[in-house]
């Protein structure tokens, strides 16, 4: 491998890196394939272009370096090296296989809601530990997102380019109102804050990234064909056309409508944004199995944390996806329905030999008011209890004493 493009650049880094083909450039600087020769792994290697050579332009890649050696993260570009040849400041990076998302958008068009859900879902969890450790992107765009194709992980999201990360709440340099190829950052994709040159925040990244997942939603940039005072005064003002994704992109649709809120403090951080994804997905339910194959159903709602075998199923309202090479399983019969059995409190034990009989003689014994006027030998008829006689007694003399009164009421009227 020998270097092409750069024939200012030695072919040998540092003595320690086979310099090789350029692979690209940015607003910073230019990337080149390498070999670390020590281990003979392929590697990335950024260097600065020349004319950034002031002594702010190398604090702002030493500080890159610094903040990719923290982003320990694997939807984060990974560190390897850093350090200087013949003056020439230089990063080493792992090297990705793939293409950006801008790439992407630009050779097949919108992407399908799945693969931006996935794309929003990784590069979130980038930018929630960047935001943990105190760092601001500022540059969060379609080119920035880099889409690896790892093994059994296809169209990876890999967060790339912290060349102009800052840490949360310095002020953005510059107001950003000239052409994007003389400006820090892309005024497309930016924060109506970062715009004026106000205070950034993560919500800041978030508003941009929520620009970059509606261009991979719809194909192009929601600012398409505009010229830049254009693009300024829209990405300040202009709310972005509402997306309709049907159901299954309700989530998504939801998402880029709160990220893209022109009010900062009106905007999800990281994780509530990964909230917004992770809520509409059907929550999975882990029932133990029986030694005899048959599923606890008092389990289906919680299962316990000791379970050793467990089948993971949707919930009841949401039956499981059947394979289609599977099977039919047989009718299995309706499980039948318990009737709660109901506990009913045991009758007291007597305590003395004798409590027992003591109350069958109790309960043999008649009524005191019977046991009065009841004679031995005498057949008597049923007694009324002396209670209910007082009642019968008391109705008849209010019948005779209201009878008496209609009387005289009546002749009172004939007399007259």
């Amino acid at each position: 491998m020998v270097a092409q493009s750069t024939p200012s650049l030695p072919p040998i880094i540092a003595g320690r890196y086979q310099l090789g083909t350029r692979l690209g450039s940015g607003g910073m600087g230019f990337v080149h394939r390498a070999i670390q020769l020590s281990v003979g792994r392929p590697v990335a290697i950024k260097f600065l272009h020349r004319s950034l050579n002031s002594p702010q332009d190398e604090r702002r890649f030493i500080r890159e370096a610094r903040v990719l050696a923290q982003m320990n993260h694997p939807n984060a570009v990974q560190l390897i090296d850093y350090g200087a040849s013949e003056g020439r400041h230089f990063i080493v990076t792992e090297l990705l296989e793939g293409m950006s998302l801008g790439e992407r958008i630009r050779s097949t068009g919108p992407l399908p809601v799945g693969l931006v859900r996935q794309i929003a879902e990784q590069t979130l969890s980038a930018l929630y530990q960047a935001h943990t450790l105190g760092v601001v992107h500022r540059d969060i765009k379609p080119d920035n997102i880099f889409l690896a194709q790892l093994v059994g992980k296809p169209d990876f999201a890999k967060l790339i380019d912290f060349g102009i990360a800052k840490p949360l709440g310095a002020r953005a340099a510059g107001s950003a109102l000239t052409l994007e190829g003389n400006t820090i950052g892309s005024p497309r994709y930016m924060s109506p804050e970062q715009l004026r040159g106000k205070d950034v925040t993560g919500h800041s990244d978030v508003y941009s990234l929520g620009l970059t997942l509606y261009e991979a939603l719809v194909g192009k940039s929601p600012f398409a064909g505009l010229p830049l005072p254009s693009v300024v005064a829209a990405n300040l003002r202009q709310p972005l056309p509402r997306l309709e994704l049907g159901p299954e992109g309700a989530d998504v649709a939801e998402l880029v409508a709160r990220c893209t809120d022109k009010v900062a403090i009106r905007r999800p951080d990281a994780v509530a944004a990964l909230e917004l994804l992770t809520r509409h997905r059907p929550t999975l339910h882990v029932i133990p199995q029986r030694a005899d194959g048959d599923a606890d159903l008092a389990s289906l709602r919680q299962a316990p944390d000791d379970a050793d075998d467990c089948l993971v199923t949707l919930p009841p309202d949401r039956p499981a996806p059947r394979s289609r090479r599977a099977a039919a399983a047989p009718p299995q019969p309706p499980v039948p329905r318990i009737a709660p059995v109901r506990r009913v409190k045991p009758p007291r034990q007597p305590s003395h030999p004798h409590e027992a009989s003591r109350s069958h003689e109790r309960a043999a014994r008649p009524h005191p008011d019977l046991q009065r006027t009841l004679r031995p030998g005498v057949h008597h008829a049923p007694v009324a209890p002396a209670r209910s006689r007082l009642v019968t007694v008391t109705c008849k003399v209010l019948f005779a004493l209201g009878a008496l009164a209609a009387g005289a009421y009546l002749g009172t009227l004939l007399v007259g």
